[in-house]
């Protein structure tokens, strides 16, 4: 129907993070199964109700607090296991979800993921951001952004001369909803960390539940100016609603368009460095500039990159310039002059491999 907008299939193909600014704690929250390679997610109100239903249940509940106090101050982190085995309390079926990882995550806090009622999702805001990156990106591209037009500081590029400010921005007629939602164990856990191409090794480990990779969820995209009551530069034609589903399909192209040219961009820095540990990251994104590649020619989708783990090229218009000239906007905004740009990645360990990245999905239509 016309401007009714699009049901848009977003696939995960690297696992995704966006946080909700919430822990799990290994002294209170979790158990990690080091046999099975299951993290158990303590439910207290399960742990509350046995430790209850104890006859010296006073005695035990002491206990529990006093355990769980002092494991603030140790790195005993199998104090909580034993307390469970001591009182015969099976800690499997005081859990409310269990996950498989491949990540040794004994002692470390444990970010949340956001979730709606328990279930993962992904926000349509964070959806809407990426998009707006790509859609500057592409408009300064298109006008020719030169070295002369960057502000003092280049994270406050946002655009606002471009799309308006506050009631005024353009974008406020492109609607993208929350994504659907997925079951409260289609999650997994990941250790990631930052790896320094120059020094070729990695920093201190960061875990997060994800998304896991080839998840599948669906979102709407609908442009919604109104021809008879919104005058629109034609630049930003793809707005109006009564485009059927061309603008929609046209934003999509834009936002491939930018992601190809970073994904790209990505690909030639890892190929140059040959960093062998690296490897199966340096192969990810030739697999990503090839869908890229083959969205652009088909006209069917998109690449994105949403949550954690992006770079400062995937938040701002840092890949209009050449590495010269990046060299002076870095310099005029204090961003330092060490080379690569920038020096580290955050990539997903795996025992003593770093497989692969966060954040990259498919759009498909």
């Amino acid at each position: 129907m016309m401007g009714n907008g699009l049901t848009l299939r977003l696939e995960t193909v690297t696992p995704l993070h966006i946080g909700n600014g919430d822990i799990l704690s290994p002294y209170s929250d979790y158990i990690f199964d080091d046999e099975t390679g299951m993290v158990y997610i303590i439910d207290p109100h399960k742990v509350e109700k046995a430790l209850y239903e104890m006859e010296n249940n006073e005695e035990v509940i002491d206990e529990f607090v006093q355990r769980i106090s002092a494991k603030k101050h140790t790195n005993d982190v199998y104090t909580l296991k034993h307390f469970f085995k001591e009182y015969g309390l099976n800690y499997k079926q005081l859990a409310r979800l269990a996950v498989q990882t491949n990540a040794d995550v004994k002692n470390e806090e444990i970010q949340e993921c956001i979730k709606s009622s328990a279930r993962p999702f992904i926000p349509g805001s964070s959806i809407k951001g990426a998009v707006r990156t790509s859609l500057l990106f592409i408009h300064r591209q298109e006008d020719g952004f030169s070295l002369d037009d960057v502000p003092k500081n280049m994270k406050q590029s946002n655009g606002e001369d471009l799309f308006g400010k506050f009631e005024n921005d353009l974008l406020k007629h492109l609607h993208i909803s929350d994504s659907t939602v997925l079951k409260p164990d289609e999650i997994m856990i990941v250790k990631t960390l930052r790896f320094d191409f120059k020094k070729k090794t990695g920093t201190i480990p960061v875990t997060k539940e994800a998304i896991p990779e080839n998840t599948q969820l669906t979102f709407r995209l609908q442009c919604k100016a109104k021809r008879n009551y919104h005058s629109l530069d034609k630049r930003f034609s793809y707005l109006y609603s009564e485009k059927g589903e061309n603008g929609e399909r046209k934003i999509l192209h834009m936002v491939n368009s930018f992601y190809k040219q970073l994904i790209e961009k990505e690909w030639n820095l890892l190929k140059e460095l040959k960093i062998p540990e690296l490897s199966l990251v340096t192969d990810l994104y030739e697999k990503l500039l090839k869908s890229a590649q083959q969205f652009e020619k088909e006209q069917n989708g998109a690449v994105m990159r949403l949550g954690s783990g992006k770079t400062f090229y995937d938040n701002t218009i840092a890949g209009l310039f050449s590495p010269q000239d990046l060299k002076k906007i870095r310099n005029k905004t204090n961003l330092g002059s060490y080379l690569p740009f920038p020096r580290t990645r955050s990539v997903i360990q795996n025992g003593q491999v770093y497989e692969s990245v966060l954040g990259w999905v498919y759009i498909m239509i």
